[in-house]
């Protein structure tokens, strides 16, 4: 009999169908190469389209391990799922490369009008002239208030060249950061750009393909549709400061203004591409 094997990037998944470990298989569904370079995993085995063996892969000491899992009794009738498998899209900087990482705002792609407490810097785009991004309507610019404390960022690109803000009652409540930005302050990062590579593992720049959750697994909804938003990347560094205006308080705020970071954190994108509406967040330990 051939058995098949299915392989997710992720640990302690329950197989009863329940909508939100399903999210999480389709989402994260891949290949055993990926689980073995990562170190984590779940492979879930069936047989006649019954579910027969479930493993656990973890890594101790550097080492990489797979457990057999107990099959608990509410999860034998569980289907094999249909998901397509995904790869992990890493970047790879190319002088000539589709995407970018930092830049300006120009004529083609203004700043949200807006007033928050602090202003939006302009991050790069994702090109949808990659075939891994022809499900992109237009190339994505884009751009995040990367000093406001806010838990969550709506944006609305029916004008994808003017983004508007979507829930800016909330983002109205947020005060900045740090001390030393408001709305006037002015940083921009060196414009670099860069592909998109399989691999079974992630960069410490832009990924792809599969999320690599800190916190937790969360796709957003859109709030102006309720559909599931489709994930575009994440972003955990980008490049040096090219230009800023921020004075620092000390040598230790300074960090946070030498380059694209997000205080520790990966900041997640999503859109909805029907809607036009794109979903930021961040995640980190």
């Amino acid at each position: 009999m051939t058995k098949e094997h299915f392989y997710i990037s992720e640990n302690s998944l329950e197989l009863t169908g329940d909508s939100y470990y399903e999210e999480i298989i389709e989402t994260q569904i891949t290949n055993q190469e990926t689980l073995i370079e990562l170190g984590r995993g779940t492979e879930i085995v069936f047989e006649n389209e019954k579910l027969i063996e479930v493993y656990e892969y973890y890594e101790e000491n550097r080492d990489i391990y797979r457990r057999k899992k107990e099959i608990e009794q509410n999860e034998f009738n569980y289907k094999k799922p249909l998901y397509q498998p995904k790869f992990i899209l890493s970047s790879i900087l190319v002088p000539n490369g589709f995407h970018q990482i930092g830049g300006d705002f120009t004529e083609d792609f203004h700043r949200p009008s807006e007033k928050t407490s602090t202003s939006f810097q302009y991050l790069g785009y994702i090109n949808n002239e990659d075939p891994n991004f022809s499900w992109l309507q237009y190339k994505l610019h884009l751009t995040y208030p990367i000093y406001l404390g806010a838990e969550i960022v709506f944006l609305d690109y029916t004008d994808n060249r003017k983004p508007k803000i979507f829930n800016i009652d909330e983002l109205l409540k947020c005060s900045p950061i740090l001390d030393e930005v408001d709305i006037n302050s002015e940083i921009t990062f060196i414009p670099k750009n860069f592909n998109f590579q399989k691999s079974n593992n992630y960069c410490l720049e832009v990924n792809s393909g599969i999320p690599n959750w800190i916190q937790g697994h969360y796709i957003p909804k859109c709030p102006k549709s309720g559909r599931k938003m489709k994930f575009v990347c994440q972003i955990y560094n980008g490049s040096q400061t090219e230009n800023s205006n921020i004075i620092p308080m000390n040598d230790w705020n300074k960090n946070y203004f030498e380059k694209m970071e997000f205080f520790g954190a990966d900041l997640y994108i999503f859109i909805e591409p029907e809607s036009n509406i794109v979903c930021m967040f961040t995640q980190g330990t």
